[in-house]
């Protein structure tokens, strides 16, 4: 219940989150809120499989994030064989949680992140790729 009330406050329209980036950061914010409020993940499942992977997941994220093809991140529950389904949720989670953490005002960064619409400049404002390519700017 969380999660889509925090889907209810989100301001990005669709066509604003149409790459694999705005729509994994769309569904793995309102995780990341949704825990805020709740105390509980609903794809706890994914951080048991994506925090040991995390920095093979993110390269492998980041090599197609701009672009708009999301079978193998996101809404593949029948598809995926090898691992589990929807780790785009696990990534955006990830990133949100990034930016939250950096962020020295803890309320502007959860309206940031429910207003975000320019998830590239999300992205670099959260630092995330930071974490494993500390050059990155």
């Amino acid at each position: 219940v969380a999660h889509e009330l925090v889907h209810f406050q989100q301001k990005s329209p669709f066509n604003q989150r149409a790459t694999l980036l705005g729509q994994s950061i769309h569904e793995g914010s309102a995780d990341f809120i949704g825990e805020l409020i709740s105390g509980g993940n609903i794809n706890e499942h994914l951080h048991g499989y994506g925090n040991p992977r995390e920095k093979a997941l993110w390269d492998e994220f980041k090599a197609v994030m701009m672009g708009k093809e999301m079978s193998k991140w996101l809404y593949n529950g029948a598809m995926s064989k090898d691992r589990p389904a929807d780790l785009g949720y696990y990534v955006g989670y990830k990133i949100a949680e990034s930016y939250y953490k950096q962020a020295s005002d803890k309320k502007l960064a959860i309206k940031n992140i429910l207003e975000a619409k320019d998830f590239e400049q999300f992205l670099k404002d959260s630092g995330y790729d930071k974490k494993f390519n500390p050059s990155t700017q």
